[in-house]
C-alpha cells in the first residue's frame, strides 16, 4: 500500500480487521487440529470453531470493502476490464 493509503480514521476498522483475521486463524487452526465434525457426550456435531469462522469471515470481508482492502472496493468502472473504449462489436467472453 502507498503511504497514507489509511488514515488516522481507519485505525479503528483495521484494529477490528486485525483482531477478526487473529480470531479468523484461531478458528481454522483448531479445526485443522481437531477437526470439523467433533463428539461431544457422545453425539456429533460441527465443531464451536466453525460458528467462530464463519463469523470472522463475514467481518473480514465486510471490513475489507471498508478499507478499501477488497479488490472490489478499489476497482472503478474505467479500471474494469469492460472499458468504455472497448470495440462495440467485441467478443464477448461468454460468446465464444
Amino acid at each position: 500500500m502507498p503511504p497514507g493509503y489509511l488514515t488516522q480514521a481507519d485505525r479503528p476498522l483495521l484494529c477490528a480487521f486485525c483482531e477478526a483475521s487473529a480470531l479468523n486463524q484461531g478458528a481454522a487452526s483448531t479445526m485443522a487440529r481437531e477437526g470439523v465434525v467433533i463428539e461431544i457426550d457422545g453425539k456429533r456435531t460441527t465443531h464451536p470453531a466453525l460458528l467462530v469462522f464463519r463469523t470472522t469471515c463475514t467481518s473480514l470481508a465486510s471490513l475489507s470493502t471498508k478499507l478499501r482492502l477488497a479488490l472490489s472496493a478499489r476497482t472503478t468502472r474505467d479500471t474494469a476490464s469492460t472499458k468504455a473504449s472497448a470495440p462495440v462489436n467485441a467478443r464477448r467472453p461468454w460468446s465464444r
